[in-house]
């Protein structure tokens, strides 16, 4: 099927009105356009021919059964915040499933079971509201079910775990329209819903989820650093990370930084330069400014160039704001965006050489770096890219050759499914395949997503 006639989405879109409601059914291009690309713009499609609503499970069970059983193909869509194209339609036939109508929230001592339409910044104030907090700590606002279905990290992952590890339970529908379901409390035998988190929508629909709080710190000091070179950051890496009061450890390399305080107009927040800079972040229950002060002086000699330091909230948030800014300034330029990660071994070797490799099959193009240093993620933007495919392959091939995952922590989603074959170990991607097609034989969940074909 290449697409869905006009008549035959009259029809359709009047089968799933009479199933969920009207009111939850959009074949308007007007409407249907904002669920159809992503927010990088370079995937999905003008407007998908139907976008459903659904608000409940029920619905949801309802939509695959139906779907099932006319072979329709399905995209299952959260927020739309994903950078790999993982939750757009790629073809005219494929109909997207918004899960923002998934809304339920009930708090529990300890946890909280949400809706998969709930926004971690909701999840973050249940949490504040028992005196916890949420584990997950991303750039983005995406919702509960994309969070996990691509199992996100973000920025204090290596302290807390990624998506996974905050899941205690999940609901989710079937290929074939069957509520599964081991909220509350596991199921005997074995539990495919545990297989879900980083499927991005392949196996099953995550409609709700228990999610674990965890002991909550009230008060954080950051520290803005130059280091003297790549190799220093990594030694600084090194030590900072096995702190128990560091939380996070920010990497920006310096033409990074120059180029966000440009195009948004910001003054550095350090004198002097440095070759690359870390921002890092010390949390506890009294003020951990000592705490990081401390962490910093056992430091070797020779490896900061220069700091600043933020020791309450205003001047914190001030410090992030560099960083933070890294997303927002690269977005004004539609880069193409590769989010990958390094064994820290080899993370200064990345950052070095990566500009350069990209540069000899890409003249022209404007390389900006950032990440989550902790754990050697590297957060790639490559702006005025003309070859989009030479220039992933350039990027993948030098993160390959230092053992790293050309997937970090947005998926692999449509537009890294080419690569699949090459970078994923032949074992797995065969456990991958085999357990696809057992759970959706007929490939109707999210084609084109983690599998090329």
């Amino acid at each position: 099927m290449t697409k869905l006639e006009p008549g035959y989405i009259r029809a359709l879109a009047s089968q799933f009105g009479r199933l969920i409601g009207s009111d939850c059914v959009l074949t308007d291009p007007d409407l249907t356009a904002g669920y159809s690309r992503d927010i990088t713009g370079r995937y999905g499609l003008d407007a998908a021919p139907i976008v459903l609503r659904p608000r409940s499970t029920a619905d949801v069970a309802t939509i695959a059964a139906f779907s099932a059983k006319e072979s329709l193909e399905l995209i299952p869509q959260g927020a739309n915040s994903g950078l790999v194209g993982g939750g757009v339609p790629r073809f005219p036939h494929q109909i997207v499933v918004s899960t923002a109508g998934l809304r339920t929230a009930q708090p529990h001592q300890g946890w909280v079971t949400v809706g998969a339409g709930i926004t971690i910044a909701e999840v973050h104030e249940m949490a504040r509201a028992q005196g916890l907090a949420y584990g997950l700590d991303l750039y983005a606002n995406p919702f509960v079910g994309g969070s996990i279905a691509t199992n996100a990290r973000g920025a204090r992952a290596y302290r807390n775990g990624d998506s996974a590890r905050q899941v205690l339970g999940l609901e989710a529908v079937s290929a074939f329209g069957a509520i599964e379901s081991n909220l509350g409390g596991g199921q005997p035998g074995i539990d495919w819903l545990r297989m879900l988190p980083g499927s991005e929508g392949t196996l099953g629909i995550i409609t709700a989820a228990d999610l674990r709080l965890i002991p909550a710190f009230t008060q954080r000091a950051t520290a803005f650093l130059g280091l003297a070179s790549m190799e220093a950051a990594v030694q600084a890496i090194e030590l900072l990370k096995d702190n128990p009061a560091v939380e996070a450890v920010e990497v920006m390399l310096s033409a990074g930084l120059q180029f966000v305080c440009t195009t948004l107009n910001l003054t550095p927040p350090v004198r002097g330069e440095a070759p690359v800079y870390l921002l890092v972040e010390a949390v506890g229950n009294s003020n951990p400014t000592d705490l990081l002060i401390e962490a910093l002086g056992e430091l070797p000699d020779g490896l900061v160039l220069n700091d600043a330091l933020g020791d309450d909230e205003t001047s914190r948030r001030a410090l992030w704001r560099f960083r933070e800014g890294f997303p927002e300034a690269c977005n004004q330029f539609r880069p193409l965006k590769l989010d990958v990660s390094v064994p820290l071994a080899g993370y200064a070797k990345f950052m070095a050489q990566l500009p350069e490799v990209v540069t000899h099959v890409e003249p022209g193009v404007t390389t900006v770096l950032f990440g989550h240093g902790a754990w050697g993620n590297a957060h790639v933007n490559l702006i005025n890219v003309q070859d989009p495919v030479a220039a992933a392959e350039a990027t993948f091939g030098l993160v390959a050759s230092l053992g790293g995952n050309f997937a970090a922590e947005h998926g692999i989603g449509f537009s890294k499914a080419r690569w699949a074959d090459q970078y994923l170990p032949p074992e797995r991607l065969r456990q991958m395949r085999d357990l696809k097609h057992l759970l959706d034989p007929n490939g109707l969940l999210n084609r084109g997503v983690i599998f090329a074909d």
